[in-house]
């Protein structure tokens, strides 16, 4: 069933410019930054929400970051089926075939089907 990013704060949730930060790196893919920047918080953070309200990881889906897409479901379970929060009705998965992220959408076909087991 898909949900919805809450953008609900926890103490535990990354700050804006931590935020900017992580965004940015998910864009250009720099997993060291990534995981420094995930490794104490890694739930939070994964539904945090950008400046168009994308979660880090329909940007790394967008973007065609293999690596960063496994990490954000493996270590940060980071929900495929969560929607974007601004339009309602964008999953990671369409984010990567929209933008013909193909090797993206099977990595997230990949979790689907090891979450539905």
């Amino acid at each position: 069933m898909a949900g919805n990013v809450t953008g609900v704060v926890s103490p535990a949730a990354l700050n804006a410019a931590e935020r900017s930060v992580l965004f940015e790196a998910i864009r250009v893919g720099d997993m060291p930054k990534i995981q420094a920047l995930l490794k104490d918080r890694p739930g939070p953070a994964a539904e945090s929400c950008n400046d168009i309200r994308q979660t880090p990881l329909h940007v790394a889906a967008r973007y065609g970051r293999v690596p960063v897409v496994n990490y954000l479901i493996g270590r940060c379970k980071a929900r495929a089926d969560a929607l974007d929060v601004f339009s309602d009705s964008e999953t990671a998965p369409f984010a990567a075939a929209r933008h013909l992220q193909f090797d993206a959408m099977l990595a997230l076909a990949r979790s689907s089907r090891a979450v539905a087991q």
